[in-house]
């Protein structure tokens, strides 16, 4: 079990029990709406806490779009050739991985979370791909 978040419920989750169902996970509106919760948390929280700071959110978010892209391409295309995985896939991949590095650019100021847990489920060869209830309440699913 990965215990990374301050939330324990980021960290139990369950499996997906296939790469098909995994792959419809991510296109689902349930795993979209938990996706846009957790970066909205994310924003709020720290818009809150350092406005001055927040100032730079965007532009950092801009500089970082053009390096996560091909790294997610390039990482993502052996999956997409075998199991001629959605375009979703790869667009919750990169959304994902976007907001791992924004938690990470912003740690100093307020401490990572959701995305760092899907980050960390990444490095250990997983697949985040959907979402169990509603958010922040339920679990990962992860294949």
């Amino acid at each position: 079990m990965v215990r990374f978040c301050r939330r324990a419920s980021f960290g139990d989750y369950v499996r997906a029990n296939s790469w098909r169902e995994a792959n419809s996970l991510c296109r689902s509106v349930a795993w979209e709406n938990a996706q846009l919760a957790a970066q909205n948390d994310l924003t709020e929280n720290f818009q809150r806490k350092h406005s001055a700071s927040y100032q730079s959110w965007n532009v950092i978010g801009l500089e970082l779009r053009p390096i996560i892209q091909p790294l997610v391409e390039s990482k993502t295309a052996s999956i997409c050739a075998e199991h001629a995985a959605s375009k979703e896939f790869v667009d919750s991949v990169r959304w994902d991985i976007l907001g791992w590095a924004m938690e990470l650019e912003f740690a100093g100021l307020v401490a990572p979370n959701f995305y760092a847990t899907l980050g960390v489920l990444y490095l250990q060869g997983n697949f985040p791909c959907g979402w169990d209830g509603d958010f922040p309440a339920g679990r990962l699913i992860v294949y």
